[in-house]
């Protein structure tokens, strides 16, 4: 039971499942604002575009909520801003996943570059039909 205290960091169980929900709230909302529309949804393309900074945003939300109080410390001195007062740690976790995931966003790597090269391979072949078709409507 120690160990379980000492993973926890002293926060009850509940903070831990919030904190999770609330992170990946904020991951999803990113990946949701961040997709690329012109592309057909293919679950295994979106995979395969977005899984490590999913993880690493997860991981990273997993670290924070351990650091508690120590992180947001050391993100005001980092940032050389004063976030006061922090009373809901778990609305900390939104906005801190939300960063995260947008910094991760912008430099993520897909796992495949074969999956990637299909990916675009597909969509250049489903655009070319597409202006066809507009193409044969005009006539």
């Amino acid at each position: 039971m120690e160990l379980i205290d000492h993973l926890q960091g002293g926060n009850p169980i509940e903070v831990w499942i919030a904190g999770l929900i609330w992170s990946g709230m904020g991951i999803a909302l990113v990946k949701v604002y961040y997709y690329r529309k012109e592309y057909n949804f293919n679950i295994k393309y979106w995979i395969n575009d977005n899984i490590r900074d999913i993880g690493v945003g997860f991981l990273i939300a997993i670290v924070l909520l351990r650091m508690g109080d120590i992180a947001i410390k050391i993100i005001e001195q980092v940032s050389n801003y004063n976030l006061g007062e922090v009373n809901d740690f778990v609305a900390f976790m939104l906005f801190s996943s939300i960063y995260i995931q947008y910094k991760l966003h912008i430099n993520r790597i897909p796992i495949s570059t074969k999956v990637a090269s299909k990916m675009v391979r597909s969509n250049r072949t489903r655009k070319q039909e597409q202006e066809q078709e507009q193409e044969q409507e005009q006539e």
